[in-house]
């Protein structure tokens, strides 16, 4: 009996040696190795102003600086992975994406999302026609009778558009899109005659002639990802907190050249 405690003995505390010897050892091995925490996996699509893949190839816009803010309270490195509004979607469900901004709150999206506690900002939503336009006047709803309307397809925006023209008695005809650059590339190209989208994604060549409505913007993430949702809920208490100027001068800085803050917004008769 004496000889079994012995051996018992003698493999305790070999076992205590190597667990503390493993505690002293694995932060350094980290360390050498260039182990980092797994990147927080951003969805974004054609969002000009918002996010956008810049020449140099790095992102920058709105959204960049306030995931940029966000990490200094949460210390997250991003990985921006490009897709459409609707891939990022499904993407988001399955647990592929980390984090998805620019979203407005539905019903709908709260069953299958977790919704920042705080917005990121405001967003109106907006149509745009070709500057060489002359037919379209600014909330003109008799010209917009019969136009061909580009939406993106999965974006709740569609369902907006068709009530406005039902309380404002036009028609029109919805044409659906994948992406944005597909949508305003088809309007340049006289495809279509108009757009309806986000005020958020930033187009300088094209004339404002609606603003609907205005709606904040969350960023989400995927439904029960409850230690994201946490950490970016404590950062932005701490922005709203302790800078709460940041999202008006951040604002200032990427949509300067918005239509909304410099196009004349004309009626048919101010024009």
């Amino acid at each position: 009996m004496d000889h079994l405690r012995s051996i018992f003995q003698k493999n305790k505390n070999l076992l205590v040696f190597c667990c503390c010897l493993f505690l002293l050892l694995c932060p350094f091995s980290a360390a050498a190795t260039g182990m980092r925490p797994h990147p927080i996996r951003v969805g974004y699509t054609d969002s000009p102003g918002f996010i956008e893949k810049t020449a140099a190839g790095t992102v920058d816009g709105y959204g960049v600086a306030y995931l940029n803010e966000i990490s200094h309270y949460t210390g997250w490195r991003y990985e921006y992975v490009y897709a459409t509004w609707q891939e990022c979607l499904e993407l988001l469900a399955k647990g592929e994406l980390d984090l998805l901004g620019m979203a407005q709150y539905t019903p709908e999206r709260a069953a299958s999302y977790e919704f920042a506690s705080l917005p990121s900002g405001v967003e109106y939503m907006v149509m745009y026609v070709r500057n060489d336009d002359n037919e379209v006047y600014y909330n003109d709803y008799q010209s917009f009778n019969g136009l061909r309307i580009g939406v993106l397809k999965g974006n709740f925006q569609t369902e907006i558009l068709s009530d406005v023209a039902r309380k404002n008695t036009f028609t029109y005809q919805p044409v659906l899109f994948d992406s944005s650059k597909a949508m305003v590339e088809a309007l340049q190209n006289k495809q279509i005659d108009a757009v309806v989208t986000g005020s958020m994604p930033l187009y300088k060549d094209l004339r404002l002639v609606a603003r609907f409505q205005a709606d904040p913007i969350y960023f989400i993430t995927t439904k029960g990802n409850k230690a994201v949702l946490q950490r970016l809920n404590d950062a932005l208490m701490n922005i709203h907190a302790n800078t709460p100027e940041f999202e008006n001068t951040t604002y200032a800085t990427y949509y300067e050249q918005s239509s909304l803050l410099t196009q004349p917004l004309l009626t048919k008769k101010e024009r």
